[in-house]
């Protein structure tokens, strides 16, 4: 599937990049949740970083943002629980090409889908990417997407 495909560059990339410093865990399970991949620091005691990969066609909805949003930090939650870790979550939206026109449309939810997290007292980084700037990021872009 194309999710499978965008999952894959995804995965690529980090291990091109943060291979040596972090090991990458895909497609991993715990209980009822499923990870796309986590990111644990080999060295340091930097929080991990669990990421949500979502592929979007065209358009998104605020309730399905929100949604996916609310499954990631319930997701978290159990990683820090079950594991004895912190963790960060990362919820990555990345659009098809096709799609570009909806940005400013994405920012307007993002902002309101993470104030109403903040609401709740939940936090969680929201980030949106072309699916054909994956490939050629540079490894410090990729960093600030990833990490923040």
């Amino acid at each position: 599937s194309q999710l499978r495909a965008i999952e894959g560059v995804v995965h690529r990339r980090v291990r091109e990049c943060f291979g040596a410093s972090y090991r990458l865990l895909e497609n991993q399970r715990l209980g009822t949740a499923e990870y796309d991949a986590i990111l644990q620091p080999l060295l340091s005691t930097s929080p991990d970083v669990i990421v949500e990969i979502k592929y979007i066609r065209r358009g998104f909805r605020q309730a399905w943002l929100r949604e996916s949003a609310m499954r990631l930090v319930l997701a978290k939650e159990l990683y820090d629980a079950q594991l004895g870790r912190h963790s960060i979550p990362l919820l990555l939206v990345i659009f098809s090409a096709e799609d570009a026109s909806t940005t400013s449309e994405f920012l307007a939810t993002q902002a309101k889908t993470q104030a109403d997290l903040r609401l709740r007292g939940v936090t969680l980084r929201i980030e949106y990417i072309a699916e054909d700037a994956i490939p050629t990021m540079s490894c410090n872009e990729l960093a600030r997407l990833i990490f923040g």
